[in-house]
């Protein structure tokens, strides 16, 4: 179809929601690839956070499946929301306060949802004897993303990032296993 006075066809509705799903898949594998680009992409993408809320629910859906029950699914959708929002925020308020006054927390929400792409690993953190495996390597990956997403969106060097990172992500990943006990 085309619109009146024009050659070009119009997207429907369904073609434009599968351009944004296949924008998502291209930036998951660019976030298990661990490539920083895409970071700046999603930075510069108001449209993004959508996704990124999809992804960090996802995610937790995963890690709620990993755990195996259904009070302990939701409980960890809702804690999975609050650390998202929490991290960002202490990795906005040192970047803030120590590096640029001007940092948009919105950009930074992004890419630290698309970071949170890693803890889908934990779907198989129950598993006997191997489990463990599944919980560092989530948590070393969501770490590198991390680190990945605060450099571009702060520009600042690796090395700061990962200063930023590993204590707005160490302090509520201590609070989530003081409090699972």
């Amino acid at each position: 179809m085309a619109t009146p006075g024009s050659d070009r066809p119009v997207e429907g509705a369904l073609a434009q929601l599968l351009a944004r799903e296949r924008r998502l898949l291209t930036r998951i594998r660019a976030v298990f690839r661990l490539d920083p680009a895409v970071y700046e992409e999603i930075q510069n993408d108001p449209a993004a956070i959508p996704q990124a809320f999809a992804l960090v629910i996802g995610t937790s859906i995963l890690t709620g499946l990993g755990q195996g029950s259904i009070p302990g699914l939701f409980l960890g959708i809702v804690l999975s929301i609050a650390i998202w929002l929490g991290v960002t925020l202490l990795v906005w308020g040192v970047g803030t306060v120590w590096i640029r006054p001007d940092v948009d927390y919105s950009r930074l929400l992004r890419c630290t949802g698309f970071a949170y792409t890693w803890f889908a690993l934990l779907i198989g953190y129950n598993l006997p004897y191997i489990g463990w495996i599944f919980g560092w390597s989530a948590l070393g990956f969501c770490l590198a993303s991390l680190v990945l997403a605060s450099r571009q969106v702060l520009q600042v060097t690796s090395r700061q990032a990962l200063a930023i990172c590993a204590g707005a992500l160490g302090i509520p990943v201590l609070l989530v296993w003081w409090a699972a006990g």
